[in-house]
């Protein structure tokens, strides 16, 4: 996303913090095994993967769309000035909790 580039990914874990399905890249579901934490049916998950990255191989303009959009929220959300940011928006939440219960 940083690169500007359009992303397909596993809907698991942080990725679905970082990954918003349909506007910065396309989410491929995953259901793992508990055991191996493969997936469950490999061939449905690559055959789920060849989809979404088709659909966006064929569609120049949706890539261009989704790259723009996945550059501008690593920008707004994942830059060191916007994690800097919501650190000190934390910090001010939790100095306003204390004083709040300290009253």
């Amino acid at each position: 996303m940083a690169c500007g580039a359009p992303v397909v990914a596993s809907a698991v874990g942080g990725i679905l913090e970082v990954v918003v399905d349909g506007v910065t890249g396309r989410l491929v579901p995953f259901d793992a095994d508990p055991v191996t934490a493969f997936p469950l049916d490999a061939g449905r998950f690559a055959r789920d993967l060849a989809a979404r990255l088709a659909e966006l191989m064929a569609n120049p303009a949706l890539c261009e769309q989704m790259g723009a959009a996945g550059r501008k929220r690593v920008e707004q959300t994942f830059a060191w000035q916007a994690i800097a940011a919501q650190t000190v928006d934390l910090y001010r939440g939790l100095l306003k909790k204390e004083t709040e219960s300290s009253k």
